[in-house]
């Protein structure tokens, strides 16, 4: 994740980074709440896979910002940390 921060962060200044990363946060924060409760409805095993499942996806969707960074967007980098997190989380 530095490699990533450290590529695209330019052009964002240290809070905009920060807003970005927060979305790990954010998504861990939701998903970490309520576990109990999809677990109880998944099962373990399930739930594990699911958090995986979200984990993979929500790595995969900052490779869109790489692919898209010629001109230096992020706009997937946030969105995948959120997913990330919610992974994360289960």
């Amino acid at each position: 994740m530095l490699a990533l921060h450290l590529r695209f962060g330019r052009g964002l200044d240290a809070l905009g980074a920060g807003l970005v990363f927060t979305a790990t946060g954010l998504g861990y924060l939701i998903t970490s709440d309520t576990t109990h409760r999809v677990t109880a409805r998944l099962g373990e095993r399930r739930t594990i896979a699911l958090g995986g499942l979200l984990l993979a996806l929500g790595l995969g969707l900052p490779a869109l910002t790489a692919y898209d960074a010629a001109d230096g967007s992020v706009r997937w980098l946030a969105p995948g940390l959120f997913v990330d997190g919610l992974g994360r989380g289960l």
